[in-house]
């Protein structure tokens, strides 16, 4: 951590010479300084020496693992070779071990463990560099499942500042899906359809969770609603402990069956408590909303515009070269669009988060500076705000505005900093403002606002 790369290797190889003398060759000690010097290689993109040791630990995980056993060393151990091999320009040889690795993971620990979301979007990510694009945004969307639904129920049963912190750290499978489908020149349907169905999905969880929360409290205390309240608390927070803390004693075959369970009642539970309370009817069905719930609700002449704000990745590595970590992106803007007058979204590649945060400070201080003025001075005033704002509206609006048609009313879902900004606000060029063209906006907190059951889009 401190970069002192030289020292570092010194103290692990003493530490693996006195592990094989004190312990003997095979013994786990020389196992796990193995696979640290093995990761310390890789780190330094030294890939050859990595996968040696890599393979050496393998060797030794696997001679110790007990018949009928899986541990997660050995997946670990398959994970640090995918990411070797990778480096060494081997994207097949990496798949095949990040997917042994995946295979053990999932039979130590249950298919919905949040850490099979790390594999899989490793892997989705070879599959999208090696042009396996199906199954590249197959294996990305169920990561974004895994993700999403453990999300969820930790944000039911963890304080909100784990919830939050627990979001902002998980594996970035909607990041790669929006970078294969806005940096791909022909942004092909299906690439489109499956990046934004996730984005959708994945929006404001955590604090829909949170908000979901604080209303059960207020039903809690309906002496009708409060046993379902408590049987749904108890059900989620049993759901959550069995998929971070796996399988335990209970072979693969119980502990899926014993996932199942759980998670049928905690569905039944829900369902039960929809039946008796709107409210409850409502957010079920926003939250299983996607792309095609949310297309279906889109009244006619109008057109949905959703913003997301994005960690583009690198997908692009030569041989040698140290593969850009999945936690390493550069933050950018896309949009996403929908007009009811066709049924094929696109994606419009939008300028990076640092360009345009930029734009929407200056357009902010310009705004503020003339609002304190009280008139005076409206001639210049109005000049150095039509300035600022022209050049917001074309980083964020010329490129969008083709794909409207003649929609009479689009619907606006904001992302990062664009959340403070007014786009009727912004000048068209020609004199006029946004506002002004008849086109009217209506700004939406996520894109499931327009499939609740209190539509918005009847709403001017």
């Amino acid at each position: 951590n401190l970069g002192r790369f030289a020292e570092a290797e010194s103290v692990m190889l003493r530490a693996l010479a006195i592990a094989e003398k004190n312990f003997g060759s095979d013994s786990p000690a020389v196992g796990n300084a193995l696979r640290s010097i093995g990761d310390h290689y890789s780190d330094r993109g030294e890939y050859d020496k990595a996968r040696s040791y890599s393979l050496r630990a393998l060797a030794i995980y696997e001679k110790l693992e007990a018949p009928g056993h899986t541990s997660t060393g050995v997946a670990y151990i398959l994970g640090d070779l995918a990411r070797s091999s990778r480096g060494l320009g081997d994207p097949e040889g990496a798949l095949d071990y990040a997917g042994r690795g995946l295979k053990l993971h999932e039979s130590a620990l249950g298919p919905a463990h949040p850490d099979n979301a790390v594999y899989l979007v490793d892997i989705a990510r070879l599959l999208f560099e090696t042009g396996q694009h199906d199954a590249g945004r197959a294996a990305a969307r169920r990561a974004d499942e895994i993700i999403r639904e453990h999300l969820i129920r930790t944000a039911h049963v963890a304080s909100e500042e784990q919830a939050l912190a627990y979001s902002s750290a998980r594996p970035p499978a909607v990041d790669l899906l929006i970078t294969v489908a806005a940096g791909s020149p022909e942004r092909a349907e299906a690439a489109v359809i499956a990046a934004w169905d996730s984005a959708i999905r994945s929006r404001g969880q955590v604090l829909d969770s949170m908000i979901e929360r604080r209303h059960l409290l207020v039903e809690s205390r309906d002496p009708e609603l409060a046993d379902l309240v408590g049987t749904l608390r108890r059900a989620t927070e049993r759901l959550a402990k069995l998929v971070v803390q796996g399988p335990g004693g209970l072979d693969e075959q119980a502990y899926r069956a014993t996932l199942e369970s759980a998670s049928r009642e905690k569905e039944r539970t829900e369902l039960a408590l929809a039946e008796r309370s709107a409210e409850q009817r409502g957010k079920l069905a926003r939250s299983r909303a996607g792309l095609a719930e949310v297309a279906a609700a889109l009244p006619p002449q109008t057109a949905l515009v959703a913003f997301v704000r994005y960690g583009r990745l690198d997908l692009t590595t030569r041989q040698g070269d140290k593969p850009q970590p999945l936690s390493q992106s550069t933050p950018a803007f896309a949009a996403f669009i929908l007009s009811s007058a066709s049924a094929v979204p696109v994606v419009v590649p939008l300028a990076d988060a640092a360009a345009v945060d930029t734009l929407v400070a200056r357009w902010r201080t310009t705004t503020a500076r003339e609002a304190l003025a009280g008139g005076r001075a409206a001639k210049a005033g109005e000049a150095s705000y039509q300035k600022v704002a022209e050049e917001l509206r074309r980083a964020l609006w010329d490129p969008i505005a083709s794909h409207l048609g003649a929609s009479q009313q689009v619907f606006i879902v904001p992302d990062g900093t664009l959340n403070v900004v007014s786009l009727a606000a912004l000048p068209t060029g020609d004199g006029r403002y946004l506002i002004e063209t008849g086109l009217r906006v209506h700004y939406l907190s996520a894109e499931r606002d327009l499939a609740s059951p209190d539509n918005v889009g009847s709403r001017g």
